[in-house]
């Protein structure tokens, strides 16, 4: 820049003109500090390894996680527990999930074949092992087939237990126990946790784009 009295040349920086003394009417420019963060531009110019994620796995995820993992516990601990009461004359009697079935195809009843028997017990166990395996690979909405295998297995014996009841009443009675209850909790918990999961990655997956 050129001093507007003497028309000498100055610094931009110099506060008086050092041929004639005059001031530089414009002043030294104040000093400012470059930006220490990238510009937008150089954040797009990267290279897409050095990008951040937008969103990182949260308390939501791992406590859904955990949720599902526990509701597949609690499922196949139900399988275990007294899902049916015999209560008759002279006796009383409590029968476990699979006790239930061998109940079904034994000699006083035989609603059921052996071949029925397994495939029913066979799907209880292979709702459990779905729920629990679509924690560990992140595929949450396969687990809703575990929770539909489980209640497949659940509504058979409580139609075979209609039937014996109608039956029942002419020497004894026949209810439900805490198993059955345990096993609907355990399945409304994983479908609530799924969807939840379900809901939060489509979500963030709009986010991100």
């Amino acid at each position: 820049m050129y001093c507007i009295y003497c028309g000498k040349e100055i610094s931009e920086n110099a506060a008086f003109c050092p041929s004639c003394g005059s001031k530089n009417e414009a002043g030294p420019k104040p000093f400012r500090a470059a930006d220490p963060r990238p510009s937008r531009a150089a954040e797009l110019a990267a290279p897409a390894s050095q990008w951040k994620p937008v969103f990182t796995p949260g308390t939501i995820d791992v406590k859904g996680n955990a949720a599902g993992l526990i509701a597949a516990l609690t499922a196949l601990i139900s399988l275990f527990l007294p899902w049916v009461r015999y209560s008759g004359y002279l006796y009383s009697e409590n029968y476990n999930y699979f006790e239930f079935l061998q109940l079904l195809k034994s000699d006083d009843v035989y609603l059921i074949g052996s071949g029925e028997a397994f495939r029913v017990g066979l799907f209880a166990i292979a709702g459990v092992i779905i729920i629990a395996a679509c924690r560990y690979t992140d595929h949450h909405f396969i687990a809703f087939i575990g929770d539909a295998l489980l209640l497949a297995g659940a509504r058979f014996e409580v139609s075979c237990l209609n039937f014996i009841q109608e039956e029942a009443d002419y020497f004894g009675s026949i209810k439900l126990k805490a198993g059955f209850s345990v096993m609907l909790i355990a399945v409304v918990i994983d479908a609530a946790a799924a969807a939840v999961l379900l809901y939060r990655r489509k979500r963030l997956s709009k986010i991100a784009m």
